[in-house]
């Protein structure tokens, strides 16, 4: 039987506000903690963190047990997963009443706050933005899931009870598209301050802005919040943004269908040095609409790009005379694709709003290898690679899982 299936799905928005966007990450500091606590007790836990269209970001634990599949009764269905809300980050004049803005919380970026080898260390750092361009950045202890102990699930007749979580810093980016926005990654910027890059409108550029936070081992006083650091580029309007896994680069979807690569530098950050800004290193050229999936596969060495015409396009970045398109799929999905996310440095998923999710393989042609099939629009997607999950957030505000075991 395909490892291909929905294992658990469930409408977690209060007045189905939708879900713009969603996260995963494990739940202990390092990677072998999980392995270890995985074994021990035979089963394993991680979160998702979502961006709501009630302008709240919302911390979900997901508890999994593990299943035998040498036991014919042993399956992997809804029983095998539960999944607890702990935690709703809030703004400082935000309560946990419903609220209606303007598409609400358009974004959540999470980055670990640590510059060393074990790139699961450090506290979290979390930013979220508002349609109006307000940004708001939580820091959260890393021991945060450490114990073993998990919450108890709501029993049905009970609210769930989470903690609420006030913001360290709130600010607005002028001019910003107010639906991009990713933390600029401490691993690939080295010491000094922690930044959010965001798109603005007016002039199409990524602007890198202090968050208030600097990195552990930075010994000067962090840059105020909001005040910009860099500014990259320009050109249409920015409309999706990923990171290199391994070097500081950017990759940037426009409006107009461009995609730009950029390069930063990894100099520590202050308000007194001269900051030098990305320099674009490549303009790709073959998308005709709006280009709103862009990811990079683990080992930094493919670019995937999806429009609204449907179109997928996979870019061999790691060549010598430059970024080629080595493969394309004029009609990928019947309507615009609205996410990419990659699981491993082979396969990778794909959202459209024709309701269908694509699972791919670099190298297996022109059909994907699985579709799921929503019932609303699955706006958002994101594959934990760890355990071979894939989250899916939806308009109508429901969280879906699917297991991914090729």
């Amino acid at each position: 039987m395909s490892g291909y299936r929905t294992i658990h799905r469930e409408q977690v928005s209060s007045e189905s506000a939708p879900l713009w966007q969603v996260q995963s990450t494990t739940t202990v500091s390092s990677l072998q903690q999980q392995q270890q606590i995985h074994q021990s007790n035979g089963g394993s836990s991680w979160r998702i963190w979502t961006a709501s269209g009630d302008g709240k970001v919302y911390s979900y634990q997901v508890q999994e047990k593990k299943v035998d599949s040498t036991k014919k009764d042993d399956e992997l269905n809804a029983a095998s997963m539960i999944l607890v809300p702990t935690h709703a980050l809030l703004g400082p004049t935000q309560t946990m009443a419903p609220m209606k803005t303007a598409l609400g919380c358009t974004q959540v970026s999470i980055q670990r706050n640590y510059v060393g080898e074990d790139t699961a260390a450090g506290d979290y750092c979390i930013a979220s933005m508002e349609l109006s361009g307000r940004v708001r950045v939580w820091t959260i202890h890393q021991d945060l899931d450490k114990s073993n102990k998990s919450p108890p699930p709501p029993q049905d007749s009970e609210s769930p009870k989470m903690e609420q979580i006030v913001s360290d810093h709130e600010f607005h980016v002028p001019s910003s598209s107010g639906t991009t926005l990713t933390i600029c990654p401490p691993q690939l910027f080295g010491h000094g301050n922690v930044m959010v890059a965001v798109g603005c409108v007016d002039d199409g550029s990524i602007q890198l802005v202090s968050t208030g936070i600097v990195t552990p081992q930075c010994t000067k006083e962090p840059d105020p919040p909001g005040q910009i650091l860099q500014s990259w580029g320009g050109g249409a309007v920015p409309t999706r943004m990923a990171w290199h896994p391994t070097e500081c680069q950017l990759a940037v979807g426009r409006m107009d269908g461009a995609v730009d690569l950029y390069a930063g530098g990894t100099d520590e950050y202050s308000s007194t040095n001269n900051h030098p800004n990305g320099r674009r290193l490549h303009r790709l050229h073959h998308h005709s609409s709006p280009v709103r999936a862009v990811a990079f596969t683990p080992d930094g060495q493919i670019l995937l790009t999806g429009s609204d015409e449907g179109m997928l396009c996979v870019w061999d970045v790691n060549r010598r005379n430059g970024p080629a398109l080595v493969h394309h799929v004029v009609l990928a999905h019947t309507s615009w694709i609205l996410d990419v996310t990659t699981i491993d440095k082979r396969r990778f998923v794909t959202s459209g709003a024709d309701q269908q999710i694509h699972v791919w393989s670099l190298g297996q042609g022109y059909a994907p290898l699985h579709t799921f099939h929503c019932d609303s629009i699955p706006w958002t997607i994101h594959a934990n690679g760890t355990n071979e999950r894939l989250v899916i957030g939806t308009d109508h505000g429901w969280l879906q899982v699917s297991s991914l075991d090729a």
